[in-house]
């Protein structure tokens, strides 16, 4: 009879399996790891994107509220707005809503979504009870403007802003025929940034 041995591998077959097996397994566990990464980093983008959104409504709710103080007329200068306990109410409240809105500017600066020249501005621009109506409503229309405006600028300045190549100067200047002037202006226009 015939007796069939089974093969013994030897030391190095045996190294190898060892050593690929746990790359493998190293590799599959590095895979996992950048795949949780990313998925982290992807709540965190959208974790902020709310937090922003928030802070701009904040914004806006404000905004609405002190113009609806404006609306009844008792904050301006005159006598009786600041006779009557009403006007003094409408005063207070237009000074706290200022404060609220001062407060806002503060956290989104420090969040990021305000530059520092443009927080310094918007603080300097706070409604308040001891100026009129008109300047109240109008400085009401800037921060409105800047809040709403400050994530079309982020969308915009990304969507707009197309690269320039030597091709594309060089077929503006074609087709301004050598101005300068017109082929910026000529690439403004088309989106691009000289």
């Amino acid at each position: 009879m015939v007796q069939i041995l089974q093969k013994v591998p030897g030391f190095g077959e045996r190294l190898g399996a060892a050593i690929g097996g746990g790359l493998g397994q190293g590799f599959q566990q590095g895979i996992s790891k950048s795949q949780e990464f990313a998925e982290k980093m992807k709540l965190q983008e959208a974790k902020k994107k709310q937090e922003d959104t928030g802070l701009k409504d904040r914004g806006i709710q404000s905004i609405e509220d002190m113009r609806n103080i404006l609306s009844r007329g008792k904050t301006g200068w005159n006598f009786l707005n600041y006779s009557t306990e009403e006007g003094r109410a409408d005063r207070a409240a237009m000074d706290t809503a200022a404060l609220n809105l001062e407060r806002l500017a503060v956290e989104m600066q420090g969040k990021g979504v305000l530059s520092k020249p443009r927080f310094e501005y918007m603080v300097k621009r706070l409604p308040s009870s001891s100026k009129s109506d008109a300047a109240n409503n109008a400085i009401l229309d800037e921060w409105e403007g800047i809040l709403s405006g400050t994530q079309e600028e982020k969308k915009s300045s990304k969507s707009k802003k197309k690269k320039l190549t030597n091709d594309i100067i060089d077929s503006l200047l074609d087709e301004t025929k050598g101005d300068i002037k017109k082929a910026k202006k000529l690439a403004a226009d088309k989106g691009y940034t000289w």
